[in-house]
């Protein structure tokens, strides 16, 4: 017999508990099938007795060696289709179900391994410890024994992993081209996984997701800023892989105004997609009428209804996506900026005022110029060049100044007066307009 000291203090990671050993002990297993799979060897197999309580886990025709207990020592780090990279799941396993007292038997090969914490000769503190030692039958694979597992505790173990949740439907499962997997069971929604090992669950989540992406050294989760990432495009990539089946469940959540986290305003990358963006305009208007207008707050969907529309308060992801194909506000506002309620007859006095202002302006362009008095819907509106005239707000032939400086405006902008740009069409008519008042 020989008995291997690690380096792991018996209070280290006081935190891990014995289910996150189990799924590091499950998921080396995995990644042992996946690094021999070119080879035909190491098949994995889970297996629980009730009785006993003993879960088992299992590679054929594979061993590990035994500086696998070293931490930091991994035959997965840079194989991107494995789960572990670190070196530290199975003396970290080890270990914690060391200190709980569960009873671990390992057999690797023809060696026979059991792990404890005994205290270290030298430095005289409670450490874990291996105990390996010969056995006459080879048993051709390396298998991991836990005692003392409850049914219930298996139960939990399974649900662990998609791949040994018995529950898992591959059918309400929409794939991306990289792997990663939005996951549409009921039980699954808020839960992360990564490659197939639950990570974490998120309260605020619509659906579950399978990523593919590296963790801490703890497996607790990548940060907000690259979950937010990974969602939005993972979202986007399964509407546009699998539009039939995705679009109707997101379509419920996305009207209803669903206080997730793949429908936040982070998650902006749904934005972008045009299949989502045509889908919702159409179910926009199938629910709503064409002529609704989308708002996203309440000062928003009062001014709408002053203007004579209807407001829908949307989600600002709904908001988006439809914002393109209806009447935004700034339309509304344009609109009614040049809407006429009625035209008005000027007084005599007001006729003397506009042919004074009209004198000041050269002969051959103001000859043909028609100045049309109204009263627009908006009371900030002064002019409005419409149809070769203008249309003038009836209260501006109340002041002569303003009167010139709006019909030489006009003028200027529709290049009837002055050598102007486009860009400076303002400037220069307001200049042109005070320089002619002199």
């Amino acid at each position: 017999m020989t008995l291997i000291h690690t380096s792991l203090h018996q209070d280290y990671q006081p935190l891990w508990k014995v289910d996150w050993a189990i799924r590091e002990i499950i998921s080396n297993a995995i990644d042992g099938e996946t690094r021999n799979a070119e080879d035909g060897k190491g098949q994995m197999a889970m297996t629980y007795e009730a009785k006993p309580k003993r879960l088992t886990i299992s590679n054929n025709d594979i061993t590990v060696p035994a500086k696998s207990l070293l931490l930091g020592t991994s035959e997965s780090r840079g194989n991107v289709d494995c789960i572990g990279t670190f070196g530290e799941g199975l003396p970290m396993a080890l270990l914690v179900l060391a200190r709980n007292h569960y009873v671990v038997t390992i057999y690797n090969g023809q060696e026979k391994w059991e792990p404890s914490i005994e205290t270290h000769e030298t430095l005289k503190e409670p450490v874990l410890c291996v105990k390996t030692r010969q056995m006459i039958k080879d048993r051709k694979c390396f298998s991991v024994e836990v005692e003392g597992i409850d049914a219930e505790d298996y139960a939990t173990t399974q649900q662990m992993f998609l791949r040994f949740d018995p529950g898992f439907d591959e059918a309400k499962v929409i794939r991306a081209p990289d792997g990663e997997r939005v996951l549409l069971q009921a039980h699954h929604k808020g839960k992360i996984y990564n490659k197939g090992v639950f990570v974490c669950s998120r309260e605020k989540l619509l659906f579950g997701y399978d990523l593919r992406t590296e963790l801490n050294r703890d497996r607790s989760m990548l940060d907000e800023w690259n979950l937010k990432n990974r969602l939005g495009s993972l979202l986007n990539e399964a509407v546009t892989h699998d539009e039939a089946k995705f679009l109707p469940i997101l379509e419920t959540a996305v009207f209803e105004g669903n206080d997730t986290l793949e429908l936040s305003d982070g998650y902006g990358e749904m934005k972008y997609n045009e299949k989502m963006k045509k889908h919702f305009a159409i179910k926009f208007g199938e629910r709503y009428g064409g002529y609704c207008v989308p708002v996203t707050n309440a000062t928003e969907s009062k001014e709408v209804e002053a203007l004579g529309h209807k407001p829908i308060m949307c989600s600002p992801l709904l908001h988006s996506l439809i914002s393109t194909s209806y009447p935004s506000l700034a339309s509304l506002r344009s609109v009614k900026a040049t809407t006429i309620e009625r035209t008005v007859e000027l007084s005599e006095e007001a006729r003397s005022t506009l042919g004074r202002v009209l004198s000041k302006l050269p002969a051959d362009t103001v000859a043909s110029l028609t100045i049309r008095p109204v009263i627009f819907a908006s009371p900030v509106t002064k002019s409005v060049w419409r149809d070769g005239g203008i249309d003038m707000a009836w209260h501006m032939f109340e002041d002569p100044p303003s009167l010139l400086l709006s019909i030489v405006r006009e003028l200027v902008v529709q290049k009837k007066l002055g050598p102007v740009s486009q860009d400076a069409s303002t400037d220069v008519s307001l200049s042109l307009a005070r320089m002619i008042l002199k």
